[in-house]
């Protein structure tokens, strides 16, 4: 398919800026959301990409993820005539670095209380298990009604039924087969 090159530089430079990119299956979308160019031009220069092994490509949720490789970024930057210094946004380390991994209790310490985004966790606070039927506030309520229409001495324990409700499993007698009396 023939592409103009003004068109095909700006594809080429979107993806070698960023690493990766998303493009829609819809190809009849007269512009790509990220690129100024039709999204046409965008899914078949980077299927160019993926058929010499220079990309990779994914499919999900009618959306093609395409990231390049190792060997696709000096062919980009061959192509595009960039220095030998420039990486594509995805290759880059995070200008932060990241702390070292605190052990398990050092974090669950540091997070007592707070939620996954440092707000307070609803419900449960300091109290943790204890206060998990509790009310929004973390109160928990012992006094609750027995459940049933027993009162909570009355009920057997689990497991402990009288000998002659059930026999032992061997014992029962076989069923009838379905349909048939």
């Amino acid at each position: 398919m023939y592409i103009d090159k003004a068109s095909r530089l700006r594809v080429l430079s979107h993806v070698f800026a960023k690493g990766a990119i998303a493009i829609p299956a819809d190809i009849t979308l007269k512009k790509h959301p990220q690129i100024d160019a039709p999204n046409l031009y965008v899914k078949m220069l980077c299927r160019s990409l993926c058929s010499k092994k220079l990309a990779t490509r994914v499919f999900a949720w009618q959306t093609a993820y395409i990231t390049l490789t190792d060997a696709g970024v000096e062919y980009l930057r061959n192509y595009l005539h960039l220095a030998a210094d420039i990486m594509p946004d995805t290759f880059k380390k995070p200008a932060k670095a990241l702390p070292e991994a605190a052990s398990f209790s050092q974090q669950a310490q540091r997070t007592e209380g707070a939620g996954a985004f440092g707000g307070a966790r609803r419900g449960r606070g300091a109290a943790g298990a204890a206060s998990y039927r509790g009310s929004r506030d973390g109160t928990f309520n012992t006094e609750r009604p027995p459940r049933g229409d027993r009162p909570a001495g009355d009920r057997p324990p689990r497991g402990d039924r009288p000998a002659g409700d059930r026999p032992p499993r061997g014992d029962r007698p076989p069923r009838a087969a379905a349909g048939a009396q």
